[in-house]
């Protein structure tokens, strides 16, 4: 009770912004813009980090059509009893599939560094979901999906582990499989405080990658700086 997350609409290119607050606690990745221009935002119905499974292992879907103004809400069924995981990163193909990278607590550990991300998918506009699969290796989270236009699904990470830094990985199969064994390193950083990598694809079919990172260690500015990185995958 209590909780929101806030949310800043701009309607005139970033130059001014309203704000409005929406009650959860959860703060997913990204936002899905609708072909009619609603809104579309799937976080966790109830995550639950502290281990006791006492959470929902189910999605919420968020909906609104005026500009997140007013939501309606309802519930995404996961096929699975896991409740120790948020911060989803959501996209719908353009064969209208939805897709949602979960950063989960593996089951029986704790702390960051015993995280991963699973991912699942519905082909029933987000009211059931797949049994989550593994996508990337453990410590690696915040993933951020995006589909480019040659069809393939890029996703963008954050390595909790070393070397610690940002990376990215695809899939052309759409969201399926990975290529793990390849991951495009974007960055280093020089402690594990690094993350929420976000990438856009550009006209000229280039990547802009935004990111945070520990630039330096017990120097100025001390703690996280915010970067961004102009690249093309192979």
């Amino acid at each position: 009770a209590g909780k929101a997350i806030n949310l800043a609409h701009s309607a005139d290119g970033g130059r001014t912004w309203k704000t409005n607050d929406l009650d959860g606690t959860d703060y997913p990745r990204n936002m899905i813009v609708e072909p009619d221009g609603s809104l579309l935002m799937i976080r966790a119905q109830e995550s639950d980090w502290s281990g006791k499974n006492q959470g929902s292992p189910h999605l919420q879907l968020c909906r609104s059509k005026d500009h997140g103004q007013t939501w309606t809400f309802a519930t995404g069924k996961i096929d699975w009893n896991e409740s120790a995981f948020g911060e989803v990163s959501s996209i719908r193909l353009k064969n209208g599939r939805l897709l949602a990278a979960l950063r989960r607590q593996i089951p029986k550990t704790h702390g960051e560094g015993f995280e991963d991300t699973v991912i699942c998918q519905s082909e029933d506009a987000g009211r059931t979901w797949s049994k989550p699969r593994l996508m990337v290796n453990t410590a690696e989270v915040h993933v951020f999906l995006a589909q480019l236009a040659d069809g393939r699904v890029l996703a963008t990470y954050s390595d909790y582990h070393l070397p610690y830094g940002v990376s990215a990985i695809v899939s052309t199969d759409g969201g399926r499989t990975w290529d793990r064994d390849h991951p495009a390193r974007l960055v280093l950083s020089a402690d594990l405080y690094v993350g929420w990598p976000v990438t856009i694809q550009l006209a000229d079919q280039s990547l802009l990658t935004a990111y945070a990172i520990t630039a330096y260690i017990e120097q100025p500015p001390q703690k996280t700086v915010t970067e961004v990185v102009r690249w093309k995958l192979p």
